[in-house]
């Protein structure tokens, strides 16, 4: 009260009032948002509160026009199991004897779509293909993978679950806040048993595993036919604590499987560990990001030394879900790389390195260790990378991904970013993505890696036109040792010495006509089938007693990856002068699957046309040797 004799100013009551008044009404906002929660979260109140949501957010109408629910993506209806396939054309490669597996997201057609779809939401769906060379058979199978998610939604004859699809609007922030929490509780489903397990696959202790980024692995097990039997999701005797990514990596040399995970809203924001050969826990550990937010950090890297995680510019943003961004990218927070001792425990074990803009990296081609002619310890990695990203809108042409190199020097802790160029008529139209190199070599140095290409960015690979005519194949050839601008080590030179650069790099093209990195793949080039041929040592006695040579690489050493780009492009000094011939892909077939009988006519042929015709036959089985 004012001292006496004093009267208090008008406006000063005013503005006591309206503060009084102010908190009021908040107060009575959350008093009725407790109420409405309770009420909501009381099952079937809950689930008709969603229901109505999904009128106002019109998923049927928005779900007529959803490319993600038509053509390549429209849902498959059938499970099929053990159907056998006739071969119409050519044979089964001699030891070509195994299963293919696919899986994906694929919605139940027969409920409706009333739920905004996204790509990433539908159950886990498996394609199979049996092949075995000795019967000339093949057999087709596929099937729903039978989650908790799936099977609850089955019993229903409905759309349940909240799915990313629905993650727009005030509409969906109710369904974050109010909806989502009583889902799962309702289906008596724990968080890391609710995935879709719809996102990729991997092998492990003898165990093949489906794989989505919320959730443990779930376990499937294959039968003879090609089909297979849902196990359960996994969390390997109760050592795992967290989810596992969709993108974990087995070590070819160790037998481990290297994997990470991430989960909002944990001071923690991201783990990484790995697995023995025969299944137990190694080690495992977390480790904080620079903001406390989480990124979507959907894969990562390895090295022989280092799991490399991604803290990339796209953070967790729970503010802009009205939006519809549950995940946004945030233009002020330059992207971050953690290497993790491999064998580490504790999150202080990390190094980070920062570049200085934002980016977004969604998948890796690969990653290692080397040592340059300095002595100064360094990392590659290479992934594809771009400087806006929207996950709602992931076809929008500015949100366009291209190869990038990374290389960090342990010495200084600095990280040299460069952004791979493309040939100029797909520069700023299409999108680069879904990298990958041979899984054995993961982690260690490779030449080449591979990834798709489209003109938008939502996975859509289609042909697309050249100028003259001419149609582009949907994979791309990336070089990259040249790109990265490493100076190959030259033949005859000794370990740790540059030299002169004479001879072929390893893996690299040789002969006749010349295909640009990030070039269509017309076929096998001439320096791959003369590498994988010359591996003598990995020729096996088949049971026939004939010899058959295995498609098998050798892991080239490198001096120095930081090198200039422009002088490690250079062709360097050899048979076909910097030329590039190509061998056809049906030549190199034969090459690598016939067994050895008459196959040293093959081989001649092959070599010859690889390294020019002028080449001794004799020479060429030298090398072969």
């Amino acid at each position: 009260p004012p001292p006496a004799g004093k009267t208090t100013p008008a406006g000063s009551c005013c503005r006591t009032a309206c503060c009084y008044l102010v908190a009021a009404v908040l107060g009575a906002v959350v008093v009725a948002t407790i109420a409405v929660s309770a009420v909501v979260h009381s099952g079937e109140v809950n689930d008709a509160f969603d229901r109505l949501l999904d009128r106002f957010q019109e998923g049927k109408e928005y779900n007529a026009a959803n490319h993600y629910l038509l053509g390549n993506f429209a849902p498959v209806s059938d499970e099929v199991s053990g159907l056998d396939l006739k071969v119409v054309s050519g044979s089964i490669p001699d030891g070509m004897t195994g299963v293919f597996l696919r899986n994906g997201p694929n919605p139940i057609r027969e409920h409706g779509h009333t739920k905004r779809y996204h790509w990433f939401d539908g159950h886990g769906y498996i394609h199979s293909l049996r092949l075995d060379s000795q019967s000339q058979s093949a057999t087709y199978s596929s099937a729903w993978i039978q989650t908790g998610r799936y099977k609850y939604e089955r019993a229903i004859g409905r759309d349940f679950f909240i799915g990313l699809g629905e993650f727009i609007g005030l509409t969906g922030l109710l369904k974050v806040l109010l909806v989502f929490p009583s889902k799962l509780a309702s289906a008596r489903l724990h968080p890391l048993r609710a995935g879709q397990a719809n996102t990729a696959l991997v092998t492990h202790a003898d165990r093949v595993f489906s794989l989505h980024e919320g959730s443990f692995p779930f376990e499937i097990r294959m039968r003879r036919d090609g089909s297979f039997q849902s196990i359960g999701h996994e969390d390997f005797g109760r050592q795992l604590d967290f989810p596992m990514s969709a993108h974990p990596k087995p070590d070819p040399v160790t037998g481990e499987l290297v994997f990470h995970g991430y989960r909002p809203n944990e001071p923690e924001a991201y783990k990484w560990g790995s697995l023995a050969p025969n299944g137990t826990l190694v080690n495992s550990a977390g480790v904080r990001t620079a903001d406390g937010r989480v990124s979507l950090a959907h894969d990562f890297a390895i090295t022989e030394a280092y799991a490399i995680l991604l803290d990339t510019s796209v953070r967790f943003a729970p503010g802009k879900l009205v939006e519809g961004k549950a995940f946004d990218m945030d233009g002020e927070y330059p992207m971050k790389f953690g290497l993790a001792p491999r064998g580490s425990s504790s999150g202080e074990d990390v190094r980070w390195f920062e570049l200085d803009y934002p980016l977004a990296v969604m998948h890796t081609f690969n990653a290692w260790d080397y040592v340059d002619n300095a002595g100064n310890k360094k990392v590659v990695l290479w992934g594809c990378g771009a400087t806006d990203f929207d996950m709602i809108d992931i076809e929008g042409k500015n949100k366009l991904f291209h190869p990038y190199s990374f290389v960090f020097d342990l010495a200084d802790g600095s990280v040299r970013a460069t952004r791979i160029p493309v040939p100029p008529h797909l520069d700023g139209t299409t999108s680069f993505e879904f990298p990958n190199v041979h899984p054995e070599l993961m982690g260690r140095h490779t030449d080449y890696g591979f990834s798709g290409h489209s003109p938008v960015g939502d996975g859509r690979f289609k042909r697309r036109a050249r100028d003259r005519g001419e149609l582009q194949r949907e994979v791309r050839r990336h070089d990259l040792l040249r790109r990265a601008g490493v100076r190959p080590q030259a033949e005859g030179s000794e370990a740790g010495e540059e030299g002169p650069r004479r001879g072929r790099r390893r893996g690299a093209p040789q002969g006749g006509r010349r295909v640009a990195d990030g070039g269509a793949v017309p076929g096998i080039d001439g320096g791959d089938v003369r590498r994988r041929l010359r591996r003598r040592d990995d020729v096996r006695r088949a049971g026939d007693g004939r010899e058959r040579a295995q498609d098998t690489v050798r892991v080239p050493r490198v001096l120095d990856p930081g090198g200039d780009p422009q002088e490690a492009r250079g062709d360097v000094g050899g048979g076909g002068q910097g030329q590039d011939h190509r061998v056809p892909d049906a030549r190199l077939l034969r090459c690598v699957t016939r067994r050895a009988q008459g196959a040293d006519r093959v081989v001649e042929e092959s070599v010859s046309n690889a390294m020019g015709s002028d080449r001794d036959p004799e020479v060429s089985r030298r090398m072969l040797r």
